[in-house]
């Protein structure tokens, strides 16, 4: 419940909460300082950098496209990728902060993705899935108010110092790993995940 209060916060504070949806906005390169007014789409093979943004719909991430989100993003939709090169989401600064209304969804991408490193603060409101990747995923240092669930990825995930509201599973991935580092888990740790600590 405080996840989802932290992030209406900053939907608040950016004046976006109760925006209508627009027009789509397409990334093919850094987007800073703006206001994506509907669905924000990072076209096939495209390289986005967002940082400072708000959007005010969905995130949608082509094949083969990277998308790199820094400080400062407001998502008030959802983030899914399907079949794309990477996405990490990586407040750029300790005190940054990435904040998704809806769910993340990464699937069949090829490069590592997730949230890689312990800087900054990045808030989920529903679910975070990453799965049947040919890289591993990373769940570091995740704020996620609804379940987590990593599954048939290549290579070794970490799943760390993460604070998740709903259950955590884990199947069928090369390895899971939390580098003794504990996760906080509202429900139930199944599968793979339910050794870690």
């Amino acid at each position: 419940m405080r996840q989802l209060a932290v992030v209406a916060a900053f939907a608040v504070l950016l004046g976006i909460a109760s925006a209508a949806r627009a027009d789509e906005t397409s990334c093919g390169g850094e987007l800073s300082g703006a206001v994506a007014t509907g669905n924000l789409i990072v076209v096939p093979g495209a390289d986005c950098t967002l940082r400072d943004v708000a959007v005010r719909g969905d995130v949608v991430v082509g094949a083969g496209a990277v998308l790199r989100v820094l400080g400062g993003v407001a998502i008030i939709g959802s983030l899914r990728a399907d079949h794309c090169a990477l996405v990490h989401l990586e407040p750029s600064l300790p005190a940054a902060w990435i904040a998704v209304a809806g769910n993340v969804d990464i699937q069949r991408c090829t490069e590592t993705s997730g949230k890689l490193f312990t800087a900054g603060r990045v808030v989920i409101g529903g679910n975070f899935a990453c799965h049947d990747n040919e890289a591993p995923c990373f769940a570091v240092s995740l704020t996620i108010g609804g379940d987590a669930e990593i599954r048939r990825n290549r290579g070794l995930s970490y799943i760390e110092s993460s604070t998740i509201g709903g259950s955590l599973r884990c199947l069928g991935n090369a390895g899971v790993t939390d580098y003794g580092l504990p996760n906080t888990v509202g429900q139930e740790k199944l599968g793979q995940c339910a050794g870690l600590s």
